[in-house]
């Protein structure tokens, strides 16, 4: 009998020590506040730094101030929490940056992303962005972006691609559903450079198999022009990058800056 309580013990310990274990990874996997501010904050001669063309306090004041700004605009939304933002408008050249009038201020439950020459920047981003087939020079600019099926959907189609679209800077909460980073078609323009989609310097972390096939990034149907530069997934024991279909591309620099 003292044998049978002494292992009831011992088992009792383990299990609180996996416990703790477990809690502690948690904790040390998660981002902190001043993380996501680093994360989330401007950075000198970043897209999306300039001074705010129009500040607006409601989402449909940063739609419709955004659908009839000239570009080279940046609206500024004011802190506080939003539902989902939808942006469209062909703003072909300098481009409309929409950003969180402070860094990491401003929540928004998700986006929606159809044109040309668009920005989102500096959100916390509650939900998953999707960038629409078809859309061009689409920028996803140092946000904290967690909770959505996928972090971020990039053109959710087979046929229709999206190009010269570029991801920089970004935190990547998980979990998420499945992937981090969902690109679907992705294309590089006749533009001076060679990137269809262009990641860089983001932050993945907290991404798990559920059975879903999670990964950090996926690429399903391929295109070309897919380049990575500076950090690769950080913080992140189980990481993926899956790559299905044709796609042409590289990894530009491997160092973690």
């Amino acid at each position: 009998m003292s044998r049978i309580r002494g292992f009831r013990k011992s088992a009792l310990l383990a299990a609180v020590m996996l416990i703790a274990i477990v809690a502690g990874l948690v904790l040390l996997l998660s981002p902190r506040d001043d993380q996501v501010v680093a994360l989330t904050a401007a950075r000198p001669g970043a897209p999306g730094d300039g001074e705010c063309s129009a500040q607006v306090s409601s989402l449909s004041e940063a739609e419709a101030t955004a659908g009839s700004a000239p570009p080279g605009a940046v609206i500024c939304l004011a802190n506080g929490r939003y539902e989902e933002l939808k942006l469209d408008g062909d703003k072909t050249g300098l481009g409309v940056t929409v950003r969180a009038e402070n860094p990491g201020k401003a929540t928004i439950s998700g986006a929606n992303i159809d044109g040309t020459d668009l920005a989102l920047a500096h959100f916390k981003v509650a939900g998953e962005i999707t960038i629409e087939p078809g859309s061009r020079g689409i920028s996803v600019l140092d946000n904290r972006i967690s909770g959505g099926y996928f972090g971020l959907n990039a053109g959710p189609t087979t046929t229709i691609s999206i190009s010269d679209t570029t991801v920089r800077g970004n935190l990547f909460a998980g979990p998420f559903g499945e992937d981090a980073i969902r690109l679907n078609r992705y294309h590089d323009s006749a533009d001076a450079d060679p990137y269809g989609i262009l990641i860089e310097g983001n932050e993945i972390t907290g991404v798990r198999e559920n059975g879903n096939h999670s990964d950090c990034l996926q690429s399903v149907w391929g295109g070309d022009g897919l380049y990575f530069r500076r950090k690769l997934p950080a913080r992140q024991p189980l990481s993926g990058l899956l790559r299905q279909g044709p796609a042409r591309g590289g990894l530009e620099d491997r160092r973690r800056q």
